[in-house]
């Protein structure tokens, strides 16, 4: 076989996919100023897509063919929509991740989200990027006149969108490659074999492919990796703190103190302490801020995860991992507690259902219940109400209450009560429906009151995580472990509990500590504790989560009045305090708080 049609056919591919991933990598890292890292294996692998492609049309296997020519566009697309969630919500997409994205859901939120817009405002070229790449590769099944017509249309378009915005400018030197590679052979003759390879060989040399770079497309279609080294040992210091051991649940003296009580654990959906009034933030929260002041509260309360469903296993199973199922849940239904739980969100979305489920809630009351779509927290008041009067009826419940509208894209029902501010911006929008939730809170607690048969109600408000608006270069939740994302409001009230102070606890305290005012044994050993017993240093281990990927990549550890934060993607470790003051860290500190937080994660079972 004569292989100079098919080698210089893989020349334009070549290049259109290098230049695309160069482009993907740019606008996903470019707003933290670190520089695309494409390595030799990425060229490696995108050579062997361009020439099977090509190959397989020049010796009349065009099905063959077309197949790589749909999954060059499928990977393209795929790493497209991983740049653009990258860049608006600070979430990394891969392979294995894609299966869990709602994607009707995250188009609705991308469409509401003001910086989403604008984003895509300002990066209307890059969203052209999977639709150059499929033409490319549409062109090799093409005849060759018409083939070279369309790679030079491609060469053409790449060099447009290349010069828009702030794209490196050597990228539009691959568009006049490509269109080079693609019109040459057939405008001067030129033998197409040594011209595709030369101008490749010039072109790979031009971009200046590094040597032992990091593979984006491994990093892509494999989970991260978090391991400590085989032989690594903590210095003394850090090795007396770090006690990961599960232990049977304690007494305090105020074991039993509140025996008999219904249990209504309130979750507000992103709620991070730092955008609350009482916190120095601009959310007006009279009903928490009074609950706050009479109860028993944290100074600083940690939720683990910074991700909805990993939230919820650190409550339900006091432990970062539901392997040995949820024992507080367990030992609650046992002395029987009927548990419900009653929301706004439509449960099905993200496997928050099939988590209830194994969690063995009696009842989830969610949106369908509710009245299906567009229901919204308001409905917690009237169907939601009716529906846990029953519940009410019989022996003491354990109700989770969480609301929706505080996650994005930061619904408010009556503008006309909470519009303190801008409507029109995402953040302004985000603190009205935390007041929102606020006043909702204060009705149903009333409400809830009135309904319990004389039966007194354990108050537990909380957030299943928090939020983040750019802080340190992070948006949403499930990204980082940032105080806006895992410092969360928490306090207990109950008339016989009186006022009191933590300086520190976690999701993992929250059901020890209510099982021993209930005066309920704990069951299996966990990783929590009550708070109103002797408290050890603070040690909690947090991950971001995982929203759209098997393992997280932003991970860290607070230990002592440190906090670590190590970003895989950005290739970053910092050591900071509580309140995210510090520094980052490099050389052998680096190297050390990495490893030491890696033998953390995994000592706790997390990936």
């Amino acid at each position: 076989m004569n292989a100079g049609p098919w080698l210089a056919g893989a020349g334009p591919l070549l290049a259109t996919s290098v230049w695309a991933l160069e482009l993907v990598e740019h606008v996903k890292l470019g707003g933290h100023g670190v520089r695309a890292r494409i390595g030799v294996a990425d060229v490696a692998l995108l050579a062997a897509l361009a020439m099977g492609v090509s190959a397989g049309a020049a010796v009349g296997h065009p099905a063959l063919a077309g197949l790589g020519a749909c999954g060059a566009a499928l990977l393209f697309t795929a790493l497209w929509a991983d740049a653009v969630l990258f860049r608006v919500y600070s979430i990394e997409l891969g392979l294995e991740g894609v299966r869990s994205i709602v994607v009707p859901l995250l188009y609705r939120e991308l469409a509401e989200v003001a910086f989403a817009r604008r984003f895509f405002r300002e990066q209307r070229a890059f969203s052209a990027v999977p639709a150059l790449v499929g033409a490319a590769y549409a062109s090799a099944l093409l005849p060759r006149p018409a083939a070279s017509a369309l790679a030079f249309a491609v060469g053409g378009a790449m060099i447009v969108v290349s010069l828009t915005g702030d794209r490196p400018r050597r990228l539009a030197l691959w568009g006049a490659g490509c269109a080079l590679l693609a019109a040459a052979p057939v405008a001067a003759g030129v033998r197409a074999a040594s011209l595709g390879a030369g101008c490749a060989a010039l072109l790979l040399a031009a971009r200046g492919i590094r040597v032992g770079a990091t593979s984006v497309l491994r990093a892509f279609f494999l989970p991260r990796a978090v391991r400590a080294p085989a032989h690594f040992a903590p210095i003394e210091r850090d090795a007396a703190a770090l006690d990961l051991r599960l232990r049977p649940p304690s007494r305090s003296d105020r074991h039993g103190r509140l025996a008999g009580s219904n249990v209504v654990l309130w979750t507000f959906e992103s709620m991070g302490r730092a955008h609350l009034r009482a916190y120095g933030g601009g959310a007006r929260t009279p009903f928490l801020d009074s609950l706050l002041a009479r109860g028993a509260a944290s100074d600083h309360h940690f939720a683990p995860a910074a991700l909805t469903n990993d939230a919820h296993v650190a409550l339900y199973a006091a432990d970062h991992v539901e392997a040995r199922a949820f024992p507080p849940l367990e030992a609650l239904a046992a002395a029987g507690y009927r548990l419900v739980y009653l929301t706004s969100c439509a449960t099905g979305h993200y496997g928050l259902g099939d988590l209830l489920r194994r969690a063995g809630f009696h009842a989830v009351l969610d949106r369908a219940a509710l009245g299906g779509r567009g229901v919204g927290d308001r409905a917690l008041l009237s169907r939601g109400l009716e529906l846990l009067e029953r519940e009410l009826r019989g022996g003491p419940v354990f109700v989770h209450v969480h609301t929706s509208n505080s996650h994005i894209p930061y619904r408010i029902e009556d503008a006309a009560s909470f519009s303190r501010h801008d409507p029109g911006d995402d953040y302004g929008r985000y603190l009205d429906s935390l007041e929102e939730a606020d006043a909702i809170l204060r009705a149903m607690a009333e409400a809830i009151s009135g309904r319990a048969g004389g039966r007194e109600t354990l108050w537990i408000a909380s957030a299943d995580h928090g939020q983040a608006f750019g802080e340190r270069g992070y948006r949403s939740h499930g990204s980082a472990v940032v105080k806006e994302q895992v410092d969360v409001p928490f306090v207990m009230d109950h008339p016989r509990l009186g006022p009191a102070r933590f300086a520190w606890s976690s999701h993992l305290d929250v059901l020890p500590t209510a099982l021993d005012l209930l005066g309920i044994d704990g069951g299996r050993p966990c990783r929590g504790e009550t708070l109103f017993g002797p408290r050890r240093e603070p040690l909690v281990v947090l991950s971001a989560g995982r929203p759209a990927r098997s393992t997280t990549s932003n991970f860290g550890l607070v230990i002592g009045d440190r906090k670590y934060m190590v970003d895989l993607v950005l290739d970053r470790c910092l050591e900071l305090s509580w309140a995210d003051e510090g520094r980052e860290l490099v050389g052998a500190e680096a190297a050390y708080a990495r490893a030491l937080v890696a033998h953390a994660f995994g000592r706790v079972g997390l990936r």
